[in-house]
Protein backbone atom coordinates (compact mmCIF):
# COMPACT_ATOMS: atom_id res chain seq x y z
CA UNK A 1 0.00 0.00 0.00
CA UNK A 2 1.47 3.66 -1.09
CA UNK A 3 1.67 6.33 1.11
CA UNK A 4 -0.50 7.74 -1.04
CA UNK A 5 -3.30 5.31 -0.25
CA UNK A 6 -2.94 5.47 3.32
CA UNK A 7 -3.10 9.45 3.11
CA UNK A 8 -6.20 8.25 1.16
CA UNK A 9 -7.63 6.49 3.60
CA UNK A 10 -6.75 8.07 6.69
CA UNK A 11 -8.98 11.52 4.70
CA UNK A 12 -11.78 9.42 4.66
CA UNK A 13 -11.70 8.40 8.40
CA UNK A 14 -11.52 12.00 9.14
CA UNK A 15 -13.94 12.55 6.47
CA UNK A 16 -16.40 9.90 8.93
CA UNK A 17 -15.33 11.49 11.85
CA UNK A 18 -16.49 15.09 10.89
CA UNK A 19 -19.72 13.43 9.78
CA UNK A 20 -20.14 11.99 12.79
CA UNK A 21 -19.84 15.55 14.74
CA UNK A 22 -16.68 14.89 16.16
CA UNK A 23 -14.20 17.43 17.26
CA UNK A 24 -11.24 18.72 15.99
CA UNK A 25 -9.50 17.23 18.66
CA UNK A 26 -11.15 13.75 18.64
CA UNK A 27 -10.04 13.91 14.85
CA UNK A 28 -6.42 14.18 15.63
CA UNK A 29 -6.63 12.02 17.94
CA UNK A 30 -8.09 9.03 15.39
CA UNK A 31 -5.32 9.68 12.83
CA UNK A 32 -2.87 9.40 15.25
CA UNK A 33 -4.17 6.33 16.55
CA UNK A 34 -4.89 4.55 13.24
CA UNK A 35 -1.88 5.40 11.94
CA UNK A 36 0.45 3.82 14.69
CA UNK A 37 -2.26 0.89 14.74
CA UNK A 38 -1.60 0.24 11.36
CA UNK A 39 2.02 -0.19 11.63
CA UNK A 40 2.56 -1.82 14.74
CA UNK A 41 -0.11 -4.34 14.36
CA UNK A 42 1.36 -6.05 10.88
CA UNK A 43 0.46 -9.34 12.76
CA UNK A 44 -2.84 -8.72 12.64
CA UNK A 45 -3.13 -9.03 8.73
CA UNK A 46 -0.52 -12.01 8.92
CA UNK A 47 -2.86 -13.81 10.62
CA UNK A 48 -7.01 -12.91 9.53
CA UNK A 49 -5.46 -12.15 5.93
CA UNK A 50 -4.27 -15.10 4.22
CA UNK A 51 -0.62 -14.71 1.82
CA UNK A 52 -0.60 -14.07 -1.11
CA UNK A 53 0.81 -17.02 -4.00
CA UNK A 54 3.90 -15.39 -4.59
CA UNK A 55 5.23 -14.46 -0.84
CA UNK A 56 4.78 -17.21 1.77
CA UNK A 57 6.90 -15.59 4.23
CA UNK A 58 5.95 -14.18 7.43
CA UNK A 59 8.29 -11.83 7.66
CA UNK A 60 7.30 -8.40 9.04
CA UNK A 61 7.05 -5.52 6.33
CA UNK A 62 6.46 -1.98 6.21
CA UNK A 63 3.03 -0.58 5.88
CA UNK A 64 4.48 0.34 2.23
CA UNK A 65 5.97 -2.92 1.08
CA UNK A 66 2.97 -5.37 1.60
CA UNK A 67 2.76 -7.52 -0.94
CA UNK A 68 -0.04 -6.59 -3.38
CA UNK A 69 -2.65 -9.56 -3.35
CA UNK A 70 -3.38 -8.64 0.62
CA UNK A 71 -3.77 -4.59 -1.02
CA UNK A 72 -7.47 -5.31 -1.60
CA UNK A 73 -7.82 -7.38 1.63
CA UNK A 74 -6.61 -4.38 3.86
CA UNK A 75 -9.01 -2.21 2.00
CA UNK A 76 -11.54 -4.14 2.98
CA UNK A 77 -10.75 -4.32 6.75
CA UNK A 78 -10.31 -0.93 6.52
CA UNK A 79 -14.15 -0.17 4.69
CA UNK A 80 -15.33 -2.18 7.29
CA UNK A 81 -14.14 -0.35 10.32
CA UNK A 82 -15.39 2.57 8.43
CA UNK A 83 -18.74 0.76 8.50
CA UNK A 84 -18.47 -0.01 11.75
CA UNK A 85 -17.98 3.77 12.78
CA UNK A 86 -21.72 4.64 10.83
CA UNK A 87 -22.66 1.70 12.49
CA UNK A 88 -21.94 2.37 16.24
CA UNK A 89 -23.02 6.30 15.48
CA UNK A 90 -26.52 4.85 14.39
CA UNK A 91 -26.62 2.85 17.56
CA UNK A 92 -25.64 5.45 19.44
CA UNK A 93 -28.36 8.22 17.81
CA UNK A 94 -30.83 4.92 18.55
CA UNK A 95 -30.03 4.20 21.56
CA UNK A 96 -28.48 6.61 23.66
CA UNK A 97 -29.46 9.83 22.59
CA UNK A 98 -33.68 9.96 23.16
CA UNK A 99 -34.01 13.35 22.24
CA UNK A 100 -34.69 13.64 18.38
CA UNK A 101 -34.51 16.91 16.92
CA UNK A 102 -36.00 18.66 14.13
CA UNK A 103 -34.17 20.48 11.40
CA UNK A 104 -33.68 23.56 9.43
CA UNK A 105 -32.50 23.53 6.37
CA UNK A 106 -31.76 26.51 3.77
CA UNK A 107 -33.55 25.37 0.14
CA UNK A 108 -32.99 27.21 -3.19
CA UNK A 109 -36.17 27.24 -4.67
CA UNK A 110 -39.87 25.51 -3.56
CA UNK A 111 -40.27 28.67 -0.79
CA UNK A 112 -40.30 32.42 -0.66
CA UNK A 113 -38.61 32.68 2.99
CA UNK A 114 -35.91 30.36 1.82
CA UNK A 115 -36.03 27.84 4.76
CA UNK A 116 -37.82 24.72 5.42
CA UNK A 117 -38.47 22.99 8.70
CA UNK A 118 -39.01 19.61 9.35
CA UNK A 119 -40.06 17.63 11.97
CA UNK A 120 -37.94 14.21 13.36
CA UNK A 121 -40.31 12.06 10.71
CA UNK A 122 -38.37 14.48 8.15
CA UNK A 123 -41.93 16.20 7.35
CA UNK A 124 -42.22 19.96 6.90
CA UNK A 125 -44.13 21.97 9.94
CA UNK A 126 -46.21 23.97 8.13
CA UNK A 127 -47.53 26.37 10.47
CA UNK A 128 -43.96 27.84 10.81
CA UNK A 129 -43.14 27.14 7.02
CA UNK A 130 -46.35 29.14 6.20
CA UNK A 131 -45.62 31.96 8.71
CA UNK A 132 -41.69 32.09 7.52
CA UNK A 133 -43.16 32.87 4.12
CA UNK A 134 -45.72 35.27 4.99
CA UNK A 135 -42.63 37.43 6.51
CA UNK A 136 -40.66 36.90 3.35
CA UNK A 137 -43.56 38.75 1.73
CA UNK A 138 -43.29 41.42 3.70
CA UNK A 139 -39.74 41.94 2.74
CA UNK A 140 -37.97 40.67 6.01
CA UNK A 141 -34.11 40.61 5.81
CA UNK A 142 -32.42 37.28 5.20
CA UNK A 143 -30.87 37.54 8.30
CA UNK A 144 -34.26 38.35 10.10
CA UNK A 145 -35.54 35.01 8.66
CA UNK A 146 -33.36 32.89 9.66
CA UNK A 147 -33.47 34.04 13.31
CA UNK A 148 -37.37 33.62 13.06
CA UNK A 149 -36.66 30.08 11.64
CA UNK A 150 -34.06 29.03 14.80
CA UNK A 151 -36.41 30.42 17.42
CA UNK A 152 -39.46 28.67 16.13
CA UNK A 153 -37.18 25.39 15.53
CA UNK A 154 -36.43 25.68 19.30
CA UNK A 155 -39.76 26.41 20.51
CA UNK A 156 -41.53 23.04 18.18
CA UNK A 157 -38.99 21.48 19.60
CA UNK A 158 -39.85 22.05 23.18
CA UNK A 159 -43.24 20.94 22.29
CA UNK A 160 -42.27 17.82 20.50
CA UNK A 161 -40.64 16.46 23.65
CA UNK A 162 -43.91 17.10 25.45
CA UNK A 163 -46.32 15.73 22.59
CA UNK A 164 -48.01 18.83 22.67
CA UNK A 165 -49.60 20.58 19.38
CA UNK A 166 -48.61 24.43 19.09
CA UNK A 167 -52.54 25.31 19.62
CA UNK A 168 -52.59 23.40 22.68
CA UNK A 169 -50.45 25.85 24.42
CA UNK A 170 -51.81 28.37 26.99
CA UNK A 171 -49.85 30.53 29.82
CA UNK A 172 -48.53 27.85 31.97
CA UNK A 173 -46.93 26.09 29.44
CA UNK A 174 -45.22 29.48 28.21
CA UNK A 175 -44.11 30.36 31.70
CA UNK A 176 -42.28 26.54 31.50
CA UNK A 177 -41.38 27.39 28.03
CA UNK A 178 -39.61 30.69 29.50
CA UNK A 179 -37.71 28.26 32.12
CA UNK A 180 -36.69 25.76 29.13
CA UNK A 181 -35.05 28.60 27.36
CA UNK A 182 -33.15 30.41 30.60
CA UNK A 183 -31.92 26.50 31.97
CA UNK A 184 -28.42 24.95 31.15
CA UNK A 185 -29.96 21.77 31.23
CA UNK A 186 -33.73 20.51 30.75
CA UNK A 187 -33.39 17.28 32.77
CA UNK A 188 -31.48 19.02 35.94
CA UNK A 189 -32.95 21.43 38.25
CA UNK A 190 -30.26 24.36 38.97
CA UNK A 191 -30.30 26.74 42.11
CA UNK A 192 -29.38 30.35 41.60
CA UNK A 193 -27.54 29.30 38.15
CA UNK A 194 -26.36 31.61 35.32
CA UNK A 195 -29.23 31.54 32.00
CA UNK A 196 -28.15 29.35 29.54
CA UNK A 197 -29.60 32.25 27.12
CA UNK A 198 -29.06 36.10 27.64
CA UNK A 199 -32.42 37.88 28.62
CA UNK A 200 -32.41 39.89 25.40
CA UNK A 201 -31.91 36.40 23.30
CA UNK A 202 -34.94 35.21 25.47
CA UNK A 203 -37.25 38.08 24.60
CA UNK A 204 -36.55 38.13 21.06
CA UNK A 205 -37.33 34.51 20.83
CA UNK A 206 -40.54 34.67 23.01
CA UNK A 207 -41.23 37.68 20.49
CA UNK A 208 -40.77 35.59 17.73
CA UNK A 209 -43.06 33.48 19.23
CA UNK A 210 -45.74 36.05 19.83
CA UNK A 211 -45.66 37.22 16.29
CA UNK A 212 -46.26 33.50 15.10
CA UNK A 213 -49.41 33.31 17.37
CA UNK A 214 -50.68 36.75 16.26
CA UNK A 215 -50.50 35.64 12.65
CA UNK A 216 -52.24 32.02 13.66
CA UNK A 217 -54.71 33.89 15.46
CA UNK A 218 -55.84 36.14 12.21
CA UNK A 219 -55.52 33.47 10.03
CA UNK A 220 -56.95 30.24 11.52
CA UNK A 221 -58.21 31.94 14.89
CA UNK A 222 -56.02 30.08 17.02
CA UNK A 223 -55.99 31.23 20.96
CA UNK A 224 -52.71 33.27 21.28
CA UNK A 225 -51.27 32.34 24.80
CA UNK A 226 -48.79 35.12 25.29
CA UNK A 227 -50.82 37.96 27.15
CA UNK A 228 -49.47 41.27 27.00
CA UNK A 229 -49.94 44.22 29.48
CA UNK A 230 -50.14 48.01 29.22
CA UNK A 231 -47.23 49.52 30.33
CA UNK A 232 -45.76 53.43 29.65
CA UNK A 233 -44.20 54.30 26.28
CA UNK A 234 -40.63 55.20 26.45
CA UNK A 235 -39.77 58.61 26.80
CA UNK A 236 -38.53 60.46 23.86
CA UNK A 237 -37.78 63.91 23.07
CA UNK A 238 -38.38 63.51 19.38
CA UNK A 239 -42.50 63.21 18.68
CA UNK A 240 -45.20 63.67 16.30
CA UNK A 241 -47.15 66.60 15.19
CA UNK A 242 -49.80 64.87 16.45
CA UNK A 243 -48.86 63.05 19.32
CA UNK A 244 -50.65 65.37 21.47
CA UNK A 245 -53.81 63.51 20.16
CA UNK A 246 -53.23 60.15 21.32
CA UNK A 247 -55.78 58.82 23.93
CA UNK A 248 -53.04 57.38 26.52
CA UNK A 249 -49.17 57.35 26.17
CA UNK A 250 -48.81 53.58 26.74
CA UNK A 251 -47.99 50.49 25.01
CA UNK A 252 -48.32 46.63 25.16
CA UNK A 253 -45.57 44.68 26.43
CA UNK A 254 -45.23 40.48 26.96
CA UNK A 255 -46.13 39.49 30.80
CA UNK A 256 -42.30 36.84 29.85
CA UNK A 257 -40.69 40.00 29.38
CA UNK A 258 -37.26 39.27 30.89
CA UNK A 259 -35.52 42.05 32.49
CA UNK A 260 -32.61 43.18 30.69
CA UNK A 261 -29.15 44.30 31.48
CA UNK A 262 -27.60 47.48 29.85
CA UNK A 263 -25.37 46.96 26.74
CA UNK A 264 -21.50 48.11 27.78
CA UNK A 265 -21.23 50.14 23.96
CA UNK A 266 -17.30 50.78 24.09
CA UNK A 267 -16.41 53.99 21.55
CA UNK A 268 -13.52 53.31 19.82
CA UNK A 269 -10.84 56.07 20.52
CA UNK A 270 -8.29 57.24 17.77
CA UNK A 271 -5.43 55.05 19.39
CA UNK A 272 -7.89 52.06 19.70
CA UNK A 273 -8.00 52.47 15.91
CA UNK A 274 -5.25 52.42 15.14
CA UNK A 275 -4.21 48.99 17.09
CA UNK A 276 -6.93 47.65 15.59
CA UNK A 277 -5.55 48.34 12.10
CA UNK A 278 -2.18 47.43 13.13
CA UNK A 279 -3.66 43.77 14.83
CA UNK A 280 -6.03 43.17 11.58
CA UNK A 281 -3.99 40.59 10.00
CA UNK A 282 -5.00 41.47 6.05
CA UNK A 283 -5.42 44.58 3.86
CA UNK A 284 -8.92 42.66 3.13
CA UNK A 285 -9.65 42.98 6.76
CA UNK A 286 -8.16 46.63 7.14
CA UNK A 287 -10.02 47.91 4.56
CA UNK A 288 -13.51 46.28 6.12
CA UNK A 289 -12.88 47.84 9.82
CA UNK A 290 -12.20 51.29 7.66
CA UNK A 291 -15.31 50.83 5.79
CA UNK A 292 -17.58 50.32 9.43
CA UNK A 293 -15.90 53.36 11.37
CA UNK A 294 -15.92 55.73 8.37
CA UNK A 295 -19.38 55.14 7.15
CA UNK A 296 -21.12 53.74 10.18
CA UNK A 297 -22.62 51.20 8.46
CA UNK A 298 -23.84 47.39 9.26
CA UNK A 299 -21.32 44.32 9.04
CA UNK A 300 -24.25 42.71 7.31
CA UNK A 301 -23.89 45.40 4.55
CA UNK A 302 -20.35 45.66 4.25
CA UNK A 303 -20.69 41.73 3.85
CA UNK A 304 -23.29 42.58 0.99
CA UNK A 305 -21.39 44.95 -0.83
CA UNK A 306 -20.71 43.75 -4.59
CA UNK A 307 -18.42 45.44 -7.54
CA UNK A 308 -21.19 47.42 -9.21
CA UNK A 309 -22.12 49.03 -5.91
CA UNK A 310 -18.50 50.49 -6.30
CA UNK A 311 -18.33 54.07 -8.24
CA UNK A 312 -15.30 55.75 -9.72
CA UNK A 313 -14.13 57.64 -7.39
CA UNK A 314 -14.71 61.36 -8.12
CA UNK A 315 -11.92 63.42 -6.43
CA UNK A 316 -13.41 66.65 -7.28
CA UNK A 317 -16.00 65.88 -3.92
CA UNK A 318 -14.84 65.02 -0.20
CA UNK A 319 -17.78 62.93 0.17
CA UNK A 320 -19.09 59.93 -2.66
CA UNK A 321 -22.03 57.78 -1.90
CA UNK A 322 -22.53 54.53 -2.85
CA UNK A 323 -26.13 54.31 -4.03
CA UNK A 324 -28.81 51.16 -3.92
CA UNK A 325 -26.59 49.50 -1.23
CA UNK A 326 -28.14 45.90 0.13
CA UNK A 327 -29.39 46.85 3.95
CA UNK A 328 -31.74 44.71 5.79
CA UNK A 329 -34.11 43.54 3.41
CA UNK A 330 -34.31 47.06 2.15
CA UNK A 331 -31.67 49.43 0.18
CA UNK A 332 -29.99 52.56 1.10
CA UNK A 333 -27.48 55.29 0.65
CA UNK A 334 -24.33 55.11 2.22
CA UNK A 335 -21.80 57.51 2.72
CA UNK A 336 -18.03 57.66 2.41
CA UNK A 337 -14.61 59.66 2.25
CA UNK A 338 -13.71 59.79 -1.40
CA UNK A 339 -10.41 58.74 -0.15
CA UNK A 340 -12.04 55.89 1.67
CA UNK A 341 -13.80 54.94 -2.39
CA UNK A 342 -10.28 54.91 -3.75
CA UNK A 343 -8.85 52.07 -1.73
CA UNK A 344 -12.32 50.32 -2.06
CA UNK A 345 -11.56 50.40 -5.57
CA UNK A 346 -7.43 50.06 -5.80
CA UNK A 347 -8.62 46.76 -3.93
CA UNK A 348 -11.22 45.65 -6.35
CA UNK A 349 -8.19 46.04 -9.28
CA UNK A 350 -5.58 44.25 -7.42
CA UNK A 351 -7.52 41.61 -5.47
CA UNK A 352 -11.16 41.04 -7.41
CA UNK A 353 -10.88 41.49 -11.06
CA UNK A 354 -8.75 38.75 -10.87
CA UNK A 355 -10.25 36.02 -9.51
CA UNK A 356 -12.86 34.49 -11.70
CA UNK A 357 -16.28 33.88 -9.53
CA UNK A 358 -19.86 32.66 -9.98
CA UNK A 359 -20.58 35.93 -7.29
CA UNK A 360 -19.45 39.86 -7.47
CA UNK A 361 -19.11 40.28 -3.59
CA UNK A 362 -16.38 42.77 -3.22
CA UNK A 363 -14.95 41.04 -0.23
CA UNK A 364 -14.96 36.98 -0.41
CA UNK A 365 -12.86 34.48 1.92
CA UNK A 366 -9.58 33.73 1.94
CA UNK A 367 -9.51 30.19 3.56
CA UNK A 368 -7.40 27.44 1.66
CA UNK A 369 -10.25 25.28 1.34
CA UNK A 370 -12.85 28.05 1.07
CA UNK A 371 -11.14 30.19 -1.43
CA UNK A 372 -13.20 33.09 -2.75
CA UNK A 373 -16.21 32.49 -1.86
CA UNK A 374 -18.51 35.10 -0.04
CA UNK A 375 -17.14 35.65 3.36
CA UNK A 376 -19.49 34.84 5.95
CA UNK A 377 -20.19 36.75 9.54
CA UNK A 378 -19.14 33.97 12.00
CA UNK A 379 -15.92 33.43 9.90
CA UNK A 380 -15.36 37.49 10.00
CA UNK A 381 -15.99 37.71 13.37
CA UNK A 382 -13.72 35.25 14.64
CA UNK A 383 -10.79 37.32 13.03
CA UNK A 384 -11.86 40.74 14.49
CA UNK A 385 -12.56 39.08 18.07
CA UNK A 386 -8.21 37.79 17.84
CA UNK A 387 -7.49 40.91 16.12
CA UNK A 388 -8.95 42.84 19.52
CA UNK A 389 -7.47 40.79 21.57
CA UNK A 390 -3.91 41.56 20.60
CA UNK A 391 -5.48 45.43 20.43
CA UNK A 392 -6.73 44.87 24.27
CA UNK A 393 -10.20 45.95 23.07
CA UNK A 394 -13.36 43.54 23.63
CA UNK A 395 -14.29 43.63 19.82
CA UNK A 396 -18.01 44.02 18.71
CA UNK A 397 -19.09 45.39 15.02
CA UNK A 398 -22.01 47.03 16.27
CA UNK A 399 -19.68 49.29 18.09
CA UNK A 400 -18.20 51.05 15.39
CA UNK A 401 -21.90 51.81 14.56
CA UNK A 402 -21.98 53.10 17.79
CA UNK A 403 -18.96 55.13 17.45
CA UNK A 404 -19.82 56.89 14.32
CA UNK A 405 -23.28 58.31 15.40
CA UNK A 406 -21.90 59.48 18.77
CA UNK A 407 -19.14 61.56 17.05
CA UNK A 408 -21.55 63.24 14.66
CA UNK A 409 -23.83 63.86 17.34
CA UNK A 410 -21.09 65.29 19.25
CA UNK A 411 -19.62 67.43 16.35
CA UNK A 412 -23.05 68.88 16.58
CA UNK A 413 -24.66 67.68 13.04
CA UNK A 414 -28.65 67.74 13.34
CA UNK A 415 -30.16 64.62 14.31
CA UNK A 416 -32.35 64.99 10.91
CA UNK A 417 -29.19 64.20 9.30
CA UNK A 418 -27.41 62.20 11.45
CA UNK A 419 -30.55 59.35 10.85
CA UNK A 420 -30.29 59.70 6.95
CA UNK A 421 -26.23 58.68 7.57
CA UNK A 422 -27.27 55.82 9.65
CA UNK A 423 -30.12 54.24 7.74
CA UNK A 424 -32.67 54.74 10.41
CA UNK A 425 -35.78 54.98 9.79
CA UNK A 426 -36.88 56.55 12.71
CA UNK A 427 -35.29 59.15 14.50
CA UNK A 428 -35.56 57.80 17.74
CA UNK A 429 -33.83 54.25 16.59
CA UNK A 430 -30.71 56.82 16.10
CA UNK A 431 -30.83 58.40 19.65
CA UNK A 432 -30.76 54.98 21.36
CA UNK A 433 -27.35 54.88 19.05
CA UNK A 434 -26.00 57.95 20.81
CA UNK A 435 -23.69 56.90 23.72
CA UNK A 436 -21.87 60.50 24.95
CA UNK A 437 -18.24 60.25 25.63
CA UNK A 438 -17.22 60.95 29.11
CA UNK A 439 -14.46 63.15 27.84
CA UNK A 440 -17.43 65.27 25.98
CA UNK A 441 -19.92 65.32 28.58
CA UNK A 442 -16.92 66.87 30.57
CA UNK A 443 -15.95 69.15 28.28
CA UNK A 444 -19.63 69.99 27.63
CA UNK A 445 -19.91 70.56 30.94
CA UNK A 446 -16.64 72.86 31.24
CA UNK A 447 -17.97 75.06 29.34
CA UNK A 448 -21.02 75.72 30.90
CA UNK A 449 -19.50 76.43 33.90
CA UNK A 450 -17.17 78.92 32.71
CA UNK A 451 -19.56 80.91 31.05
CA UNK A 452 -22.12 80.48 34.01
CA UNK A 453 -22.73 83.00 36.49
CA UNK A 454 -22.74 80.32 39.42
CA UNK A 455 -18.96 79.94 39.18
CA UNK A 456 -18.28 83.95 38.46
CA UNK A 457 -18.65 83.66 34.58
CA UNK A 458 -19.08 86.64 32.84
CA UNK A 459 -22.74 85.34 30.80
CA UNK A 460 -25.77 85.58 32.89
CA UNK A 461 -28.13 82.47 32.59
Amino acid sequence: MTKAHFHAKISMLLLVCRIGQRSGATRAAYKVWWGEWCITHHSFFTQILPLSPENKSDKPRGLGQRPKSRRLNFHLVFDFFLYNCFVCRHWHNNNVKEKKFMELHRVSDGTKSGFVLLDQHMKLVQPVNEYLNYQALRGRAMNTLRAYARDLKIYFEFLEQRSLHYDQIDVILIREYVEYLRSPDESVIFLNVESKRSPVTINRMISTVHGFYCYQTAMNGTNNPLITKEVNSPNSVFRGMLYHTRKNNYTKQSIFKIKESDYRIHLFTVAEIQAMLTALPTARDKLIFKFLIQSGARISEALALIIEDIPVPDFSNEISVLHHVKSKGRYRDIYIPTSLLAELDAYIMEHRLSVNTAHSYVFTTQHPHQQNKPISYRGLYEVFKRAGKKAGIDFKFHDTRHTFVTRLVESGMDFSVVRILAGHKHITTTQKYVTLSTGYIAESLAKYWTSSMMMGGGQSE
